[in-house]
């Protein structure tokens, strides 16, 4: 879930600035008589979104291969597409009776389309890097589309060639049927592709977009030093645009925006040689949602290639597997990165698995659910309660192309590589065969909750922590550096443990014996309870006039409620 704008959680009371970030949904992809896929953003160069998982999983056939781009890789992002892209007289049927509904041809969506067609695996796997490699060689923003798809067997004629041949037509009706069974107003953005195979089968796809934002035109290559503007609007109601970015090192970035309600405009750097992936988001019916996923190139050659990765799930992998699979993805992603394993946690994985069971039958796939809501609110109602709780959800057909699909998606690979969580537990939902065709793949349902535990994030020393965090905070503010007092600390830590094992009288009457060892005319205390270490440092104590010399004292909560919980202790020396 989590992170765009930051948002405050009520969890701690007596913590006025514990920050969780809630990230945007996974853009919603539906795909019949195909692959439904789970993921937003592009393939190609750039900082891998790849990893392996440590152990294979019995029943998950994973390959990957490459293809050559067809032609020349467009050079603008722009609302509308050329209108110089010739269809075939099937493609020209497809499009003309999904247009009946409301949609609007977009010769882009044809041009990927086309392409899909020629290079999809077989009629029921349509991935995921395929289709958005496809989309940014076209010059299509995102997210991934709905798609649908249909092959004519080898013999039953030859659709390409000729569109009234063999068993075309049915084939064409029976495609636009399925098609019209998920059609949805807002994704009234049309295309259709179709090739001959290799087999002598011919394979139908339809493309219907995502009209969510209109966005003014945007190279597609730039020169390192030049600066990208991104401006639009959102569409369909939504609101508070939002951007992340992730550099070619990997580095993620909130981008600020400008401009209120659906308008906003915004300034991307090319810092460094390499892929920018460029993410827009918009607050929808169901949380915050992707708009918009798109790559820029800064001082680097386009791509020529995609990499494309098939997944394959046997009917008989379990849902424990499946979430296994999920968490050591995960970890081994973060190995990749340097920073700590996350550890299991059963009770927010049942949390996790509620809200993907609430998706599955009710039929939306976001943050934002008709009957339990945020995020929060589900952790509120199973007792649950942290400083920070982040969120990721995707719907899709495998783990690694679904952990492929949020690592290539700037507001969810956020969460996963964030070092500020300690936990996480995977829900997953086995949904009924996309298809009636024999082997047809069942989606998966995937609520990802991440939270940090209290007090996880303690460092060994963390009084010397504290102090140096300080340090730097006095320096930044032009306020007069603190004279750290040990003795005073000593009597801060009487405090702090005291209050940690729920024995405070008992720590005061220590702590006012023990007060004559130091040398002072006054002392003030300040007791404050934090979840999180780093969040000891907001106090706005720090910036003030700290008197003659200062103790702090730090000690975790042993039991109860606020187990984990930090207790900080501040003692003002006037001497």
């Amino acid at each position: 879930m989590k992170h765009p704008t930051p948002h405050n959680k009520k969890a701690d009371r007596h913590q006025p600035n514990v920050h969780t970030r809630r990230v945007p949904r996974l853009g919603l992809v539906t795909v019949v008589s195909a692959l439904i896929l789970g993921s937003c953003g592009p393939t190609g160069k750039g900082p891998s979104a790849k990893v392996r998982a440590p152990r294979p999983v019995k029943g998950i056939e994973v390959s990957e291969t490459t293809i050559a781009l067809p032609g020349v890789h467009a050079s603008v992002y722009a609302p509308d597409g050329s209108s110089d892209y010739e269809l075939l007289a099937v493609e020209q049927t497809i499009v003309k009776k999904l247009s009946r509904k409301g949609g609007r041809h977009d010769p882009r969506l044809s041009r990927a389309a086309r392409v899909l067609a020629a290079h999809a695996p077989d009629r029921l796997t349509i991935p995921a890097s395929l289709v958005e490699g496809l989309l940014s060689w076209a010059g299509l923003t995102g997210p991934s589309p709905k798609v649908v798809s249909l092959e004519i067997p080898a013999g039953a004629g030859d659709c390409v060639a000729d569109e009234r041949a063999g068993a075309c037509a049915d084939g064409v009706a029976t495609l636009i049927k399925e098609a019209m069974r998920v059609y949805d107003a807002e994704w009234s953005q049309i295309g259709a592709g179709a090739a001959r195979r290799p087999d002598g089968s011919t394979l139908l796809v339809g493309l219907m977009a995502l009209d969510g934002i209109k966005l003014d035109p945007i190279d597609v290559s730039h020169q390192r030093g030049d600066t990208v503007n991104v401006r639009g609007s959102l569409l369909g109601g939504r609101t508070q645009p939002r951007i992340d970015v992730i550099d070619p090192k990997g580095v993620w970035t909130s981008i600020p925006t400008q401009g209120t309600g659906e308008a906003f405009a915004a300034q991307v750097l090319c810092a460094r040689k390499g892929r920018y992936q460029i993410e827009v988001f918009g607050d929808g019916k169901t949380g915050p949602e992707v708009v918009a996923n798109f790559p820029v190139y800064c001082s680097e050659p386009l791509p020529d290639s995609i990499d494309m990765v098939i997944e394959r799930v046997s009917p008989g992998v379990s849902v424990a597997d499946l979430e296994r699979a999920g968490l050591e993805y995960i970890n081994a992603t973060r190995a990749q990165r340097g920073l700590a394993p996350l550890q299991w946690d059963a009770r927010v994985a049942e949390v996790a698995r509620a809200h993907s069971r609430d998706m599955f039958a009710t039929g939306f796939v976001g943050h934002r659910s008709p009957s339990t809501g945020e995020v929060d609110n589900r952790f509120e109602a199973a007792g649950l309660s942290y400083p920070v709780i982040r969120e990721n959800i995707a719907l899709g057909t495998g783990p690694r192309g679904i952990h492929e699909g949020l690592m290539r998606s700037p507001g969810h690979r956020v969460n996963i590589v964030a070092d500020d969580i300690s936990h996480v537990g995977i829900g997953v939902v086995i949904g009924d065969p996309i298809s009636p065709v024999a082997d047809a793949p069942r989606p998966l349902y995937v609520t990802q909750n991440y939270y940090l535990a209290p007090g996880a994030d303690i460092p060994k020393d963390p009084v010397k922590a504290l102090r140096q965090q300080v340090d730097g905070l006095r320096k930044q503010a032009g306020v007069a550096p603190a004279t750290w007092l040990d003795e005073a600390d000593t009597l801060a830590q009487i405090l702090a443990e005291g209050r940690a094992a729920g024995k405070l009288a008992e720590a005061t009457k220590t702590f006012e014996s023990k007060l004559p060892t130091i040398k002072y005319r006054e002392v003030s205390q300040h007791m404050v309870i934090g979840g999180r270490f780093d969040s000891l440092q907001t106090l706005d104590l720090w910036r003030e006039d700290l008197g003659d010399t200062v103790g702090i004292g730090i000690a975790p909560i042993a039991s109860g409620e606020q187990k984990g919980f930090l207790v900080l202790v501040v003692l003002v020396v006037k001497q």
